[in-house]
């Protein structure tokens, strides 16, 4: 439909809109072209699964061949929307969350083995004291953007209103009279019925904002020369979460985009600050989870920074630099240990054209940022 809109304009609206025609037909190639591979990939993990059991715990065998399965699956994106993941541990934390609950007739007939890994699993996460200083912070900053964010818009209506409402009523020496004359006219009245009700709004909220401020000083006044490497206390963790909830049911307005209300947005911040960090930081991490950062996290997830080359697409802007002849100088890519969230898995590419390279012309490069 669009292509024959397009057709009817002509020119470059037309040559877009066959170019896009061709690339979708060239991708869905792919796909069928990918189809009878991944039919036998399915099979083959079906007949190895089959008649399992499914508590039963894997051989170091089976878990390498599990492995080996699990990278191929990254083979078909766009078949199975599996686009670098990660290793297993994804996987092996949807399988610890569908076993049974503890104390139910199925935890109880499970090997004792299997219903440890359980326990060990689901015991409390270790919480250190970066996690409730980093929401501290971010309820200052808040306080500092997000409170008066969260009254612009009435008191620019007010603004607005308030202008309107002088421009209808006379002026001069004769005002008074003319006022009482008239009387009000009915746009005055809907003004003033705006902005008694934005005001009303505005000494509401208010309310809120001094409520807000005292739960920001207590938090800041909590969190006070504490640690930042130091664990939590199981009731501290619990005086954290309350404060989490309360956060995000009282004063939403006011924290919404800027202070996590999660506390797995909060324990994500601190590992990363940890992993990052100075030397204490990440010395106070658990030993099993600096291997695992060593072995699996130094590199970003299945794309990677690199300088000339073939850059990773994503919406087609690269194949377009590409198609132009230009030359991709530096790619950076999501990186979560380098404190880049380039939206969803996004990559800034930068190019340039051969006669500028040539010329070390470096003012003639190109970015472009595409993310999934």
């Amino acid at each position: 439909m669009k292509l024959e809109q397009a057709r009817a304009k002509g020119g470059k609206e037309l040559a877009d809109a066959e170019a896009a025609v061709v690339k979708l037909e060239v991708e869905l190639a792919k796909l069928h072209e990918a189809q009878p591979a991944f039919k036998d990939y399915v099979a083959e993990v079906a007949e190895w699964t089959a008649e399992r059991d499914p508590w039963a715990l894997m051989s170091a065998e089976e878990m390498t061949q599990l492995g080996v399965y699990w990278k191929r699956n990254t083979a078909f994106p766009n078949l199975t929307g599996y686009r670098g993941i990660g290793e297993l541990d994804w996987l092996k934390e949807k399988m610890l969350k569908a076993l049974p609950a503890a104390g139910s007739a199925e935890y109880a007939g499970l090997p004792a083995q299997v219903r440890s890994l359980i326990d060990a699993h689901r015991a409390p996460r270790p919480m250190w004291w970066h996690s409730a200083t980093a929401f501290a912070k971010g309820l200052g900053e808040a306080m500092r953007v997000g409170v008066p964010r969260a009254s612009k818009s009435e008191r620019e209506k007010l603004e607005v209103d308030r202008g309107l409402l002088a421009a209808l009523r006379p002026s001069g020496p004769l005002a008074g009279l003319r006022r009482m004359v008239d009387g009000k006219g009915k746009g005055a009245a809907e003004i003033e019925a705006r902005i008694a009700a934005n005001e009303a709004k505005l000494a509401e909220r208010r309310t809120a904002e001094i409520a807000f401020k005292t739960f920001v000083d207590e938090t800041t006044a909590w969190v006070e020369s504490r640690d930042p490497w130091a664990l939590m206390a199981t009731a501290d963790i619990e005086r954290l979460k309350a404060k989490l909830a309360r956060a995000e049911k009282e004063f939403r307005d006011f924290v919404r985009y800027i202070v996590p209300t999660r506390i797995e947005d909060l324990e994500t911040r601190t590992l990363r600050a940890m992993i990052t960090g100075p030397d204490r930081a990440y010395a106070a991490l658990p030993e099993k989870v600096r291997n695992l950062v060593n072995r699996d996290y130094l590199l970003p997830a299945n794309v990677w920074h690199q300088m000339f080359g073939w850059g990773v697409e994503i919406q087609g802007d690269s194949c377009a630099m590409r198609e132009q002849e230009n030359i991709m100088l530096l790619q950076l890519t999501y990186d979560d240990l380098m404190h880049w969230s380039f939206g969803d898995n996004g990559v800034y590419q930068f190019w340039i054209a051969p006669e500028d390279l040539i010329r070390q012309n470096w003012s003639a490069v190109k970015m472009t940022i595409e993310c999934h």
